[in-house]
């Protein structure tokens, strides 16, 4: 007989075996009581989320300057006390060019963010008590619990829709112009 015959008649064997296997697991599963427990289904993520207010804040105006002159003007919502800093832009379902909020802190400080019940993508940029920008998060993915840090001391974080900074070519060294800086 040729190996191929012997291959076939092998390959042929295990088939049967399996459908066997099966065909038994079947008839005693059928022989077997079952008893149903009603689960409810799950409950939709997205729904939960959506269902919350996101938090509105007083408003300011502010600015971006580029290294290379160029203003990018920003009306952003001021995040101050520790209830608003907490929720942050939680819960908010799009975010429109040119705003934001800004986390104003008391002092200068390592910070660390996370984008917990945040159902968009954001950039994040890290202000000195000078306005500069020392770091900038790129895109902090919706939802994630892993923290975003500062990367050294700062006093103010910006929150801008996710690719934004990089659209307007934002950079780190770049100043916000604000009041309080």
């Amino acid at each position: 007989m040729s190996l191929k015959k012997k291959t076939f008649i092998v390959i042929i064997a295990l088939v049967g075996a399996v459908f066997l296997a099966l065909s038994s697991y079947v008839i005693a599963k059928d022989n077997v009581t079952v008893k149903t427990i009603n689960i409810p289904p799950p409950i939709e993520v997205n729904k939960f989320y959506i269902e919350k207010k996101p938090q509105k804040l007083k408003k300011a105006e502010i600015a971006i300057l580029s290294a290379n002159g160029k203003l990018h003007k920003y009306m952003v919502e001021i995040a101050v006390t520790g209830e608003q800093l907490r929720i942050g832009m939680m819960f908010r379902k799009y975010i429109e060019e040119n705003t934001g909020m800004l986390f104003a802190f008391k002092g200068e400080a390592e910070r660390s963010f996370w984008m917990k019940n945040t159902l968009i993508p954001l950039d994040l940029l890290f202000i000195k008590n000078d306005g500069v920008i020392t770091h900038i998060h790129h895109m902090a993915k919706e939802g994630s619990l892993e923290p975003i840090r500062s990367n050294g001391k700062v006093a103010a974080v910006l929150e801008i829709a996710g690719g934004e900074a990089e659209i307007l070519g934002i950079n780190i060294g770049d100043r916000v112009l604000y009041k309080d800086f």
